[in-house]
């Protein structure tokens, strides 16, 4: 009895609530985890850690065997709490007793044994485990030699990057070259000269290999003291098949890796080389670039492609010319509004006429710096409906607003004559009254009267 009252004082100490949810919820072998802590109690569980520990082991499910090797365990090493767990998520997910013991050791960081648990798990055989399980690698490091067995690797490649000195950034890569096929001897070039190359430009030898590059195209891009989206854009040049020449062409330190990439588009996109020196210039911007490679590829010719890209035209302004030279607009159309006074949006809307099928000369009377955007609109929208240049002349006035203008042409739209709409398309009358007395003419237009008579004269 007084083992028995030893032992309820040492678990009401440890947690009342949470021992009485265990015996509650373990009723079918609770007996024997009692009798089993009887017997141990004196020799090991004296301290709080110890009763916390087997209280873990009895909340995880584990049988009266593993726990009785989880206690073995301890008397030999002095685990903390998440080592603990990481032996308790062993049996957990079913591993045996032997698979357990070769991580259950307090040499092992946790994530050591996390590493080593997951090997087994994924059905990696002990030997296989045993490439790794050494506390010589840090975890980050047997991350990389568990991949690469779960993935299939050789011995032979797998023995070329477990080492030590190796970081597991750098094992991350050669596990890579070899899942994507690489063959040996070239992975053997990487790792003899990794070493002098920092990490980003060993990236791109390994993106270079990858992608089938020999190691003397790798070079280009390597010994030219280019900066990382400098080195990228010869990359991508190279795996697209370009020639070295061509690659050469926009290799060059001095060039902004935006520009490289506007040249090696125009060269994988087909242009000519002739199209290319066109736009390749050291004082033309990316978006200028880009704008002309649009163009060529687009099927502009030269003199189309020189309308927007001689003057000084922003990226707005450059993309409404090439879209009116691409969809067919000539070029004495497009200079009608190719001009750097305008804005992008009223560019739009001189743009929109033309394509509407507005002839230059009504698409003229609103291209005019005079008018803002929304007037632009109303004109152009006002010979949309029909009206002629005569009608036109009343609404394109720039003292009238966008509403001014659309009380205008909604008269002429409801059969107004130019003397009627003229009585109330004036300045210093308000689109509100304007509306008002168009309304009153209508409603006398369309009088009994006046619609007999309209009939009969």
């Amino acid at each position: 009895m007084e083992n028995i009252d030893a032992l309820i004082e040492m678990l009401e100490k440890d947690s009342k609530t949470k021992w009485e949810d265990i015996i509650f919820s373990r009723k079918d072998n609770i007996k024997e985890i009692l009798e089993y802590m009887l017997e141990i109690m004196p020799s090991i569980y004296d301290s709080k850690e110890q009763i916390a520990n087997f209280r873990n082991y009895v909340e995880s499910d584990l049988t009266l065997e593993q726990i009785k090797v989880c206690v073995e365990l301890e008397r030999e090493f002095e685990f903390d709490y998440f080592q603990v767990r990481e032996i308790i998520l062993g049996f957990n997910h079913g591993l045996s007793v032997n698979q357990v013991k070769v991580y259950a050791d307090s040499k092992f960081m946790y994530s050591q044994m996390a590493e080593i648990r997951e090997g087994f798990e994924n059905g990696l055989t002990f030997e296989q485990v045993g490439v790794y399980a050494n506390c010589q690698y840090a975890a980050n490091q047997m991350t990389e030699i568990r991949n690469g067995l779960q993935s299939g690797l050789s011995k032979e490649q797998i023995a070329l990057y477990t080492k030590p000195e190796f970081t597991s950034d750098d094992m991350k890569a050669i596990r890579t070259l070899f899942e994507a096929g690489v063959p040996l001897e070239k992975v053997k070039q990487y790792i003899l000269i990794q070493p002098r190359y920092n990490f980003i430009e060993r990236k791109e030898i390994c993106l270079g290999l990858i992608h089938g590059l020999s190691m003397e195209k790798i070079k280009i891009y390597l010994d030219g003291g280019y900066v990382k989206n400098q080195i990228q854009e010869i990359r991508m040049g190279l795996e697209a098949g370009l020639d070295i020449k061509k690659v050469k062409m926009y290799a060059d330190p001095k060039i902004d890796p935006l520009c490289m990439k506007e040249i090696r588009l125009g060269f994988e996109h087909g242009l000519s080389e002739e199209q290319i020196a066109t736009y390749a210039k050291p004082n033309y911007s990316d978006y200028k670039m880009q704008q002309m490679r649009l163009g060529f590829e687009k099927g502009l010719n030269f003199e189309q492609v020189e309308l927007y890209s001689k003057f000084g035209f922003n990226l707005s302004q450059m993309i409404k010319i090439r879209v009116g030279l691409e969809n067919g607009l000539s070029e004495e159309q497009v200079l009608v509004y190719a001009r750097t006074e305008f804005s992008e949006a009223k560019m739009s809307e001189i743009l929109n006429g033309f394509l509407q099928g507005l002839s230059i000369e009504k698409v003229k009377k609103y291209a005019d710096n005079k008018f803002d955007v929304t007037q632009m609109r109303m004109i152009c929208e006002g010979f949309q409906k029909g009206l002629s240049f005569e009608q036109i002349e009343v609404v394109a006035k720039p003292e009238f607003s966008m509403w001014q203008m659309e009380e205008i042409i909604s008269g002429f739209e409801n059969g107004l004559s130019l003397e009627q709409v003229k009585v109330y398309a004036y300045v210093g009358i308000t689109s509100g009254e304007m509306s008002d007395r168009k309304r009153e003419m209508i409603r006398e237009e369309r009088t009994l009267e006046n619609l007999i008579k309209n009939i009969l004269k």
